[in-house]
């Protein structure tokens, strides 16, 4: 056995803390374990942002076994240092359902006060979550279930508007979602044209995606199906797949593009089977899945093939689009 293989072995059998700190201190546990201790080393000398780099490693469980309780006692520490950053990590830690099975509580109320600290210290992402939780919509951090207080719309939607308005793009497109749906609002396309537009205009494609709807519809803005097809052509190119989507369900109806069920099949095979970006593939559109489906089993711009219609129609299914299921 590798003297590597008998410290990992041995690492199993230990506490978490008492794992993590050997984990730190013995470069024989990862290649990379100097990082962790010179930012452990920089963080016991008072300097908050090496706390905080050492929490997000911590919680990753790079180059350290992963201690979920010890990365937010971190990320506390790097607030408490004049780290925003470092607050809005130890907040959203504390309302992620996992950290139950990890020493942590759920805590909605110390949440929050984190986070309000993180928002006010310039950390947009902060107001963005602050904004889910007043919405009680699901947050942007992956994995993350958001609980918390008391619905509040137009609270939700300060903090939105005040991560815009920093430039953080993803608040842009959720306060535009609250103006087009009436969410706690009276409905206003133009206002969530607005924001969309903000998005869009600033290289962040999914905000042509949402303009593309509002001017398709006609809400907010002018009916224009021409110009629809365009912002949702050039979020396709970016990767979003529902624009890829959009374009294609334009193609099979001939609005504001020629009709060309060809094309609409190889854009909802696009959006139901991404192409992987830089290692990351996109999400998948299931309603993409089940039109190609559903064109294959009527022989719509290609040959009608039931037996290959039942793959896409799984795939469908499986992200619960719950009409895939019944086909």
């Amino acid at each position: 056995m590798t003297r590597q293989a008998v410290v990992r072995t041995a690492f199993r059998r230990l506490a978490p803390s008492t794992a993590l700190v050997l984990c730190l201190t013995l470069s024989g546990c990862n290649p990379e374990a100097g990082i962790a201790r010179d930012l452990r080393a920089s963080c016991a000398d008072g300097e908050a942002t090496a706390c905080n780099d050492l929490g997000q490693t911590t919680w990753d469980g790079d180059h350290v076994l992963r201690d979920w309780r010890s990365a937010a006692d971190l990320f506390e520490q790097a607030c408490e240092g004049g780290v925003a950053q470092g607050c809005v990590r130890k907040g959203r830690a504390h309302v992620n359902g996992r950290t139950v099975q990890n020493g942590l509580v759920l805590d909605s109320t110390l949440a929050v006060t984190f986070l309000e600290r993180g928002c006010e210290g310039g950390a947009l992402a902060g107001c963005m979550t602050l904004g889910d939780m007043y919405m009680q919509r699901d947050s942007v951090v992956p994995e993350v279930e958001v609980t918390g207080p008391l619905r509040n719309p137009a609270r939700a939607a300060s903090y939105y508007d005040r991560a815009c308005n920093g430039d953080e793009l993803e608040a842009c497109i959720r306060l535009g979602r609250v103006y087009e749906e009436g969410d706690g609002f009276e409905i206003d396309g133009a206002r969530a044209a607005m924001f969309y537009s903000r998005a869009c205009d600033n290289e962040y494609p999914v905000g042509c995606t949402h303009l593309g709807d509002l001017h398709l519809a006609g809400l907010g803005v002018e009916a224009n199906p021409v110009h629809a097809a365009e912002l949702y052509e050039a979020a396709c190119h970016e990767n979003v797949m529902r624009g890829c989507f959009r374009l294609g369900d334009l193609h099979a109806t001939g609005a504001g593009v020629d009709l060309d069920n060809a094309l609409a099949l190889a854009f909802f095979e696009q959006a139901c089977y991404p192409p992987v970006v830089d290692g990351e593939r996109a999400g998948a559109v299931a309603e993409a899945c089940y039109r190609k489906g559903d064109m294959m089993v009527n022989g719509t711009g290609t040959e009608r093939d039931i037996f290959g219609s039942s793959r896409y129609f799984r795939r469908a299914c499986s992200f619960g689009f719950a009409e895939a299921c019944r086909r």
